[in-house]
C-alpha cells in the first residue's frame, strides 16, 4: 500500500501504518474492516525506527471471521456461549447482538470474563438455571452420599452393638438363673 496516498487519520486504508508509528510501540488493533484487500482483520504492528528516523512497520494481519468461528463453537454448559469486547467494553463479536454496542447480560445470565493479549475480552455467558441445575444435582448427589454412609454407618454400629451386648444378656440370664436357683435352695431349708 503506499501511505503517502491516505491521510494520517484515514483509520480504514492506513491505521495499521500511522497507529503504531504515533504510539512508537508495538500494538493490537481493534478489529478493523481493511478497505484496501476488502477483508474485516485483526492485527499486531511493531513499528520500526533507526535513530529515531521511521522505517516502517512489520505485523501480521488476521482474518477476524477465523476467530470468531473459534469463539462461536465455545459453549459453557448446554447454552451458555461467549463473544468478544474491545477495550471499552463495546462488542467486537457477538453471536447475536449488534457490533459496536455495549451489552449486559440479563438478571438470569452470569457473565464471565478474561482479558485476552491482544486487549480484547472474552465473555461468557452462563444461564442461571444451567448453573443451578449443575448446583442442584452435585447437592442432590451429596445428600444421596451422606444417606447411603449414614445407613451403611448405622448398620455396622448395630451389628458391633449386637455382638457386644448378647454375650452381657446371657450372663445377666445366667445370673438370674443362679440367683433364682440359690433362693429356692434358701426356702428350702
Amino acid at each position: 500500500t503506499n501511505i503517502t496516498q491516505y491521510s494520517p487519520n484515514d483509520v480504514e486504508h492506513v491505521g495499521w501504518y500511522y497507529l503504531p508509528i504515533q504510539t512508537g510501540k508495538p500494538m493490537w488493533l481493534t478489529p478493523y474492516y481493511n478497505k484496501n484487500i476488502d477483508v474485516y482483520m485483526i492485527s499486531y504492528v511493531v513499528p520500526m525506527f533507526l535513530e529515531n528516523k521511521e522505517l516502517g512497520v512489520a505485523g501480521i494481519d488476521i482474518d477476524f471471521e477465523l476467530m470468531t468461528k473459534l469463539i462461536s463453537k465455545i459453549r459453557i454448559l448446554k447454552t451458555g456461549y461467549t463473544y468478544l469486547e474491545d477495550k471499552e467494553g463495546l462488542v467486537t463479536y457477538h453471536p447475536t447482538f449488534p457490533v459496536g454496542l455495549s451489552f449486559k447480560p440479563s438478571e438470569d445470565q452470569i457473565r464471565i470474563s478474561t482479558e485476552l493479549f491482544n486487549g480484547m475480552t472474552l465473555v461468557g455467558i452462563i444461564p442461571l438455571s444451567e448453573l443451578n441445575a449443575q448446583r442442584n444435582k452435585l447437592i442432590l448427589q451429596c445428600i444421596l452420599f451422606i444417606l447411603i454412609l449414614l445407613a451403611l454407618t448405622t448398620t455396622i454400629t448395630i451389628f458391633f452393638a449386637r455382638s457386644i451386648t448378647k454375650p452381657l444378656k446371657k450372663l445377666t440370664e445366667e445370673a438370674k438363673k443362679m440367683i433364682s436357683e440359690n433362693r429356692d435352695v434358701m426356702d428350702v431349708l
